[in-house]
């Protein structure tokens, strides 16, 4: 994402009277680094962090993040598929740089009631013809373990954080047909509903990917599902028909389970 950006939902966001407990970057630090050959963008990884960690502004509010589909470098740079051991290892790669806790991909948070999970939807696809190659997005075994242990230990309610959407309006998925922008949601949602159903706490799971607001409600689960645009907005390609502006999200998560999601864009100065 352009630096300005950041800087200045950083700068909207400290003159709230009352500042959020942390932020959230959801996923594409950089800009299609999944395309560069390793050795030409690696810099922009450590740059970003750096930038969070150095910079006035954002080093007074905490934060939190998990991998976009441009943040893992050079899966998709070379005519032929690389092996899994060394998209593992790129992956890797730009967890370390990007100063993972743990150095761990997925991980949880508690802040009073609210477990927070942020999980890595960015699994490698080696089939150089398959429509989700080079990242088709959903949870390994491992990680689908993890999950379900989670939940089970998780003592109120929990909120979902992953860069694809799990579920998304009929709506959303209608335009996007259209304007032939694909679906690219969690291809796993046959494992994942069944579980938020089992477990019934995930009342919020919130995403991105679409750089398009979306909001679906699950009565089956009980789940509310936020699609939120993105902080660079459509800047690479701003008539495509199907992103947003520029702009942030503040989400109040309240001791009853309930949630309220509100979207700040820049230009114009509106909420939605």
């Amino acid at each position: 994402m352009p630096l300005d950006s950041a800087l200045l939902a950083v700068q909207n966001l400290r003159s709230w009277a009352i500042p959020p407990n942390f932020v959230v970057y959801g996923g594409d630090m950089i800009y299609e680094g999944e395309v560069c050959n390793p050795g030409h963008c690696e810099e922009q990884l450590p740059e970003f962090l750096s930038f969070l960690n150095s910079n006035p502004l954002t080093k007074l509010i905490p934060y939190h993040m998990i991998l976009g589909n441009h943040d893992v470098i050079g899966w998709d740079a070379q005519s032929t598929p690389i092996t899994k051991q060394e998209a593992c290892q790129r992956k890797n790669d730009a967890i370390c740089a990007l100063g993972f806790p743990d150095k761990k991909s997925h991980y949880s948070y508690v802040q009073g009631p609210w477990t927070f999970l942020f999980l890595d939807d960015i699994q490698y696809d080696g089939v150089k013809n398959s429509p989700f190659y080079p990242v088709k997005p959903c949870l390994d075994d491992s990680q689908f373990d993890w999950l379900e242990e989670q939940l089970g230990s998780a003592k109120n309610y929990v909120c979902i954080v992953s860069h694809y959407p799990i579920q998304v309006s009929a709506d959303t998925l209608a335009r996007r047909k259209v304007t032939g922008c694909g679906t690219d949601l969690h291809q796993d949602q046959d494992r994942l509903i069944p579980l938020f159903k089992t477990y019934g706490n995930v009342k919020v799971c919130l995403s991105g990917h679409l750089h398009r607001k979306d909001d679906l409600y699950d009565a089956y689960t009980g789940t509310n599902y936020y699609c939120n645009p993105a902080l660079c907005g459509n800047w690479w390609h701003p008539n495509d028909g199907c992103t947003d502006p520029a702009g942030y999200t503040i989400v109040d998560f309240y001791d009853d389970g309930s949630a309220d999601n509100k979207r700040f864009y820049y230009s114009p100065n509106i909420c939605t």
